[in-house]
């Protein structure tokens, strides 16, 4: 609560309202015109600022996200909305609104990816912090919400249930190649084909190189290896073949061969 007091002489008038009570960067004057308290640093409107915040205004943390107001200057971020706030910069402890708060509308609650620690409210069971501010960290299209309940690696791309993407994966992951079939996860998207399976590509679309897990594998089962086959003849037809390439421990059924 503050009193607002009349000065009839005009220099008087102007110390009072050109000054800065509260250290918050808004003059007074400015904050009578606002409609905010000019005695109450965490009152104020943030595009008002004209002057220097003051030592103890940049010490606090008016919207309690864990970044002090003046780090939140530094980085660009608001310091009147709790997640508007770059993570590195916390240095003060958060409130208990701000830790059960969801910021990213992920499933978890703030505390929660900061901490990895469950918080009963919630119906996911964390293993590992996250990133309170992307609701899938490890871009492969799954919140970590989902993949708490999943029980996957939220800081995995590759590890992760397809049918619980639900949000579009970053490029990084549609990029990648979790199998290690040559075949980007983006590509396996489109072609409709399974990004955690090695055998499950279409051939035309591979355009990076195959691990050398996917290049010991026999995928037809003809016993040849997928690299033999790429130097000899196609992966994905078990009768073609080129006999010397074939590992004697490895035999083709003649069934699966006949016409």
């Amino acid at each position: 609560m503050f009193i607002r007091i009349s000065v009839s002489t005009g220099s008087a008038k102007c110390e009072l309202e050109c000054a800065d009570c509260d250290g918050d960067g808004v003059t007074n004057g400015d904050e009578l015109t606002d409609g905010t308290n000019p005695q109450d640093p965490c009152s104020f409107v943030l595009a008002s600022q004209t002057v220097a915040p003051s030592a103890a205004w940049n010490a606090l943390d008016c919207d309690s996200d864990g970044v002090t107001n003046g780090d939140e200057v530094t980085d660009g971020t608001n310091p009147q909305d709790p997640c508007s706030f770059v993570l590195a910069s916390q240095t003060v402890a958060p409130s208990a609104a701000w830790n059960s708060a969801d910021c990213d509308n992920d499933g978890l609650t703030n505390s929660e990816e900061t901490t990895g620690v469950n918080d009963p409210s919630t119906p996911a069971t964390p293993t590992t912090t996250t990133n309170p501010l992307d609701p899938d960290s490890d871009d492969d299209g799954v919140t970590d919400g989902d993949e708490a309940i999943d029980g996957t690696n939220p800081n995995d791309p590759c590890s992760f249930v397809l049918a619980s993407q639900t949000v579009t994966p970053g490029a990084t992951w549609t990029n990648g190649d979790c199998d290690g079939d040559g075949v980007t996860n983006g590509d396996e998207l489109t072609d409709g084909t399974n990004p955690q399976d090695p055998c499950s590509f279409v051939l035309a679309s591979q355009t990076v190189a195959p691990s050398a897990a996917w290049n010991a594998l026999d995928c037809d089962g003809d016993g040849v290896t997928n690299g033999d086959e790429v130097t000899d003849v196609p992966i994905q037809d078990p009768c073609s073949f080129v006999l010397a390439s074939s590992d004697s421990s490895v035999k083709c059924s003649m069934e699966l061969c006949r016409l």
